[in-house]
């Protein structure tokens, strides 16, 4: 979140860089012309993408709002709080990665001239949602809820006895 602008570039730069030499592996009788526009389109879209998401992310979990809506952010019970910031990262990056799977492989379409059917993008959409928003939406954004919460004494013991109500 702190540089949403250079960071998404930086990740766009190494999709297309990666996306450069594979292509020149993997694809001997295609243009350099073709391999350069192809890979230039998969590292723009894995910008826009991540990019849009992070703008997305920011304004519905309240970064950069006033006061109160960190108190009551902050005040929120415990385990909603986690749910509701899973969730959010969950359907966040799930589109994101969605989107970006849905770009790149039409620009695989279109330069490459890569036959796709409606069932290519469906399955590649479904695949990259689900595992973009496990990974990006239900591991991290519960984590970071643990990050910034857990600051007293009090606030880690009611977390413990969460967790393991029986010992205590």
């Amino acid at each position: 979140y702190a540089f949403p602008i250079l960071g998404t570039m930086v990740l766009g730069a190494s999709v297309a860089g990666e996306s450069f030499q594979e292509s020149i592996k993997n694809r001997p009788n295609q243009t350099l012309k073709n391999i350069w526009y192809n890979s230039l389109s998969k590292g723009a879209a894995e910008w826009g993408t991540e990019f849009a998401g992070g703008k997305l992310l920011r304004a519905t979990s309240g970064i950069g709002a006033g006061k109160e809506a960190i108190v009551k952010t902050f005040n929120e019970n415990f385990l909603y709080s986690v749910m509701k910031r899973a969730g959010l990262g969950f359907l966040t990056e799930g589109t994101t990665e969605g989107a970006t799977d849905f770009l790149q492989q039409k620009a695989d379409e279109v330069f490459f001239k890569d036959e796709k059917e409606a069932g290519d993008y469906i399955r590649g959409g479904i695949n990259s949602f689900v595992i973009g928003g496990l990974m990006g939406g239900v591991v991290t954004g519960g984590s970071r809820v643990t990050q910034g919460r857990l600051n007293t004494k009090e606030q880690q013991e009611k977390l413990i006895h969460f967790l393991a109500p029986k010992q205590f």
